[in-house]
């Protein structure tokens, strides 16, 4: 992605409980964490079955992480990097 890139992503959720997803780099995922900030443009609750779209816009050339910050959820292996 190139800076300045503005991107949806479609998230439809297919398990079996309640995520979230998060975009944003290591910090915003450990503030979001922290404070279970509100569901903005780059934050959304995935009910099963239901798509979402999540809006991001690339601030520097690279690839956002994102996390579920249900409890418990970020610490059983639920960040990744969008590449």
């Amino acid at each position: 992605m190139s800076a300045g890139e503005a991107v949806t992503f479609v998230a439809i959720h297919t398990g079996q409980v309640v995520h979230e997803c998060t975009l944003g780099d290591a910090a915003m995922q450990q503030g979001h964490a922290d404070e279970m900030a509100p569901n903005g443009p780059s934050t959304s609750t995935l009910q099963i079955g239901e798509p979402k779209q999540l809006a991001w816009r690339f601030g520097e050339t690279g690839t956002p992480d994102y996390g579920c910050h249900e409890p418990g959820h970020l610490q059983a292996a639920m960040p990744g990097l969008i590449t």
